[in-house]
């Protein structure tokens, strides 16, 4: 009987996606590790092009199966706008109807209509490179649903960062002024709510809806208790129940004898004028970008694995490949730990009253007329960052009102960390999340920077040619000479006392200056061995250290540095302390004091 083969080849169009013109027949779904649904992005548009529809959806489905939400999302938007250039080129839609038929030519030509748009090269690019991935996908593992021999055009739209002018950046003098307004709004703001908490746990009643006419609603107290039992915290817009006797009392007493439904939103939960400085603060120290922000989630918070009080944050951004993030300390008067725990509690009331796919964010926030809740809208904190400006009154070194807005934290807090390290792109690479230097580079490669690294290294090349000139090359030394006050006396290291610590005699030490030379007392001059327990237990815990160092480290470095050392001690040294005195040393051992690491 002749053995059946297996086939590996693959149909040319899978069986689930054959009925494309019908609803949800291009529908991505993307599911968490566990099974559960994580995001729906439905690519069916308004039905025409159904097969093409269904081979960009079926090359989507896997290339995006392992990246993040957001840049799902940001592919999704840019579709459209390959389907109207589509709609411009065929409009009978009866040319272009499937992957097959789009050519070198068709790509060529959206390039071209991409170009001719008044739009910044990165938005080009970012629109180019939406269409660019399925056919990617779909001419390495499924040629034969793409065009034959199709070949795409490579980098049309090149040095992108280069050309793209960076964003300016805070002075030192302004971000302090804006921190500092920061900071007062988030106090104020922490107080309110706490107060509004307070408030409603201490109301002497407990509010009956039937009879809430009766109740006295000047008392803040019963007010916000009313409002958070019949309206579940956030009170509706009185045009959208005009027949609610209750709402349109509660409105009233609120513009007569209180500040303004602001003002009582803030006892309840977040508000977006009380996210703003949150937002401001968080993004100044995490570098994240604008969207990457607003789309932080509840969950965004770990305990670090290996350092005690310090916390990961994690967060997803639409171009990157892997999750960013930061490492803060939690007990700081402004940390982002301390932030977020705040922003958490402020808005856990809004969760039940967002929609579904958006309860798992962080920046939740309500208004009331109309009463919308949810994540703040993508548009709303660049207009909030310039009321808080204008509220505060933030101005910039020469009195001018300062020029704040969402966009310009990252840049700014990345300038700041890279001035920090010292101009060290790499190091600054490393908390800007960056894959590539380059695009480090771009963000801190800025006039003021660069005069300041020019400086350093302009010192350092001065320092380099004064010491060749006057021949101390060898013996540099960059502190400064402020060893006057130091007293030498019994100066210690390793057990011994130093005769005179400041005399230089140690191979590489200069005299005036404290010697540093510790474990080079066995061969030292100036050593003085006092026959007492305490230099005993010293001796021995060194002996002990120098031993555990052999299994710590390579045998040869141990057999050169270390070895000797420990000869001296056990040959020399230590038989020179009386026998009677051994046992107390050895029992002194645990109260002498620490050891540097041998290493």
């Amino acid at each position: 009987m002749t053995r059946r083969r297996k086939t590996y080849k693959l149909p040319a169009l899978p069986a689930h996606m054959v009925d494309v013109d019908s609803p949800g027949g291009c529908v991505l779904r993307f599911l968490t590790p566990v099974g559960e649904l994580e995001q729906e992005i439905d690519l069916t548009g308004d039905g025409g092009r159904g097969q093409l529809r269904a081979d960009i959806a079926f090359a989507l489905r896997h290339h995006l199966a392992d990246k993040s939400c957001i840049y799902r999302e940001g592919i999704a938007r840019s579709l459209p706008r390959w389907f109207e250039f589509l709609d411009i080129r065929d409009p009978s839609r009866s040319m272009i109807t499937a992957a097959r038929h789009v050519d070198e030519a068709v790509l060529r030509a959206y390039i071209a209509s991409l170009d001719r748009e008044p739009w910044a090269k990165g938005s080009k690019a970012a629109s180019w490179s939406t269409v660019k991935v399925p056919f990617a996908w779909l001419i390495k593992h499924r040629p034969d649903l793409a065009a034959p021999g199709l070949d795409l055009p490579h980098n049309p739209f090149p040095y992108r960062n280069r050309d793209t002018p960076g964003r300016s950046i805070l002075s030192g003098f302004e971000v302090d002024a804006t921190l500092t307004a920061c900071r007062c709004a988030i106090e104020a703001s922490w107080n309110r709510f706490q107060t509004g908490r307070e408030l409603i746990a201490n109301s002497p009643i407990d509010v009956p809806l039937t009879s809430a006419g009766k109740l006295d609603l000047k008392d803040l107290g019963v007010l916000l208790r009313l409002i958070s039992t019949r309206y579940e915290g956030v009170l509706p817009d009185r045009r959208s129940a005009p027949h609610d006797v209750v709402l349109s009392r509660i409105w009233d007493e609120i513009k007569q004898h209180h500040p303004g439904w602001r003002e009582i939103a803030g006892y309840l939960h977040a508000t977006p004028e009380v996210l703003a400085p949150y937002m401001i603060a968080i993004g100044l120290q995490t570098f994240a970008n604008p969207e990457a922000l607003r789309n932080f989630r509840r969950d965004c918070m770990t305990e670090h694995l290996f350092l005690n009080g310090r916390v990961l944050v994690t967060w997803e951004k639409g171009r990157a490949g892997r999750s960013q993030r930061r490492s803060f300390l939690r007990d700081r008067g402004m940390s982002v730990p301390k932030l977020i725990d705040r922003v958490l509690e402020m808005t856990a009331p809004l969760i039940p009253l967002s929609p579904v796919e958006q309860r798992d964010r962080l920046f939740l926030c309500a208004i009331a007329s109309p009463r919308s809740v949810g994540l703040i809208a993508p548009w709303l904190p660049s207009r909030l960052v310039k009321q808080f400006v204008e509220r505060h009154d933030i101005r910039d070194s020469s009195g001018r009102p300062s020029q704040l807005t969402i966009a310009m934290l990252r840049p700014t807090g990345l300038s700041l960390a890279h001035h920090k390290v010292g101009f060290d792109v790499l190091k600054t690479q490393i908390v800007a999340n960056h894959a590539d230097p380059a695009t480090t580079k771009h963000y801190v490669d800025r006039p003021a920077l660069r005069a300041a690294r020019e400086a350093m290294l302009a010192g350092l090349q001065g320092r380099f040619v004064s010491a060749i000139r006057i021949g101390t090359l060898d013996r540099v030394d960059t502190q400064s000479d402020d060893t006057g006050h130091i007293d030498g006396r019994n100066a210690t290291a390793a057990g011994f006392i130093c005769a005179d610590p400041l005399s230089g005699v140690a191979p590489g030490q200069r005299e005036g200056r404290l010697c540093t030379a510790w474990l080079g007392c066995f061969t030292c001059p100036n050593a003085v061995i006092p026959l007492g327990v305490e230099t005993l237990a010293r001796l021995l815990k060194t002996r002990d250290a120098l031993a555990a160092a052999r299994m710590s480290m390579a045998p040869d470095r141990w057999r050169l540095v270390y070895a000797p050392k420990l000869e001296i001690l056990e040959r020399d040294i230590l038989p020179r302390f009386p026998a009677a005195m051994r046992p107390e040393g050895e029992a002194a051992m645990e109260g002498a004091p620490m050891l540097p690491p041998i290493e």
